[in-house]
């Protein structure tokens, strides 16, 4: 299985191919968002074959501490790779 997680709309490039550019994006994960999505954690960590892609805008945006609980969320077996 598969996943993209995005994780900020923020980003301090302007690509031109991007479709964030010229729109007011802001958004980043928080806590209370992460926590709403713990089932999502459990089904992602009972299965052996899972590739999670974080990504979105820039996720240098997002909080150190809601990347630290997002990945001690998901079990060492996940591959997780950026966007």
């Amino acid at each position: 299985m598969y996943i993209s997680l995005i994780v900020s709309e923020k980003c301090n490039f302007n690509c031109d191919y991007c479709y964030f550019t010229g729109k007011n994006f802001q958004k980043t994960i928080d806590l209370d968002t992460l926590k709403k999505y713990s089932w999502l954690f459990d089904i992602i960590n009972g299965d052996v074959n899972f590739n999670i892609s974080v990504g979105g805008g820039d996720p240098g945006f997002v909080k150190q501490e809601v990347l630290k609980q997002l990945f001690s969320s998901i079990n060492q077996k996940v591959i997780i790779s950026y966007f």
